[in-house]
């Protein structure tokens, strides 16, 4: 695809869905990674080739700027308006969920200690000593 068709594809799309300002500021870039790659020697086909389909690089591009910390208000060219959504009570649910599944893991885990612990405490005069030498060993094997 050539830089003009692979541009004009881009910009019909993102007409759909952005704000002059920001179609302009999105076709600069483009035309200049065109320019600066064609620089470098390769053709027009090569870089249209790599960057993809220009639909899904104009969804990419409109969605980047509908989502994010400072939303835009879209109200040019009748276009929709941005809908705004309440996060909080998504976030307190996400909080509480994970808080819950750290306490069972906790509880998991001490559960699981008291269990070996009852188990293993009759052989616990055996274990540390015999643990103890192998680490020394091990140490003077090294040297």
């Amino acid at each position: 695809m050539k830089k003009a068709e692979f541009l004009g594809e881009l910009r019909r799309y993102l007409e759909e869905n952005l704000p002059d300002t920001d179609i302009e500021e999105a076709m600069e870039f483009y035309d200049g990674y065109f320019r600066q790659n064609m620089d470098m020697g390769k053709s027009e086909e090569e870089i249209s080739g790599e960057l993809g389909d220009p639909r899904l690089i104009g969804k990419t591009i409109v969605e980047a700027n509908y989502k994010g910390p400072q939303r835009r208000a879209n109200t040019e060219r009748g276009r929709p308006k941005e809908r705004e959504t309440k996060e909080e009570p998504k976030s307190r649910v996400n909080l509480w969920i994970g808080i819950c599944i750290l306490l069972i893991a906790v509880l998991f885990l001490f559960g699981m200690a008291k269990f070996i612990l009852f188990f293993l405490w009759p052989f616990l005069p055996v274990l540390i000593p015999a643990g103890i030498a192998v680490m020394l060993f091990r140490v003077i094997r090294k040297r």
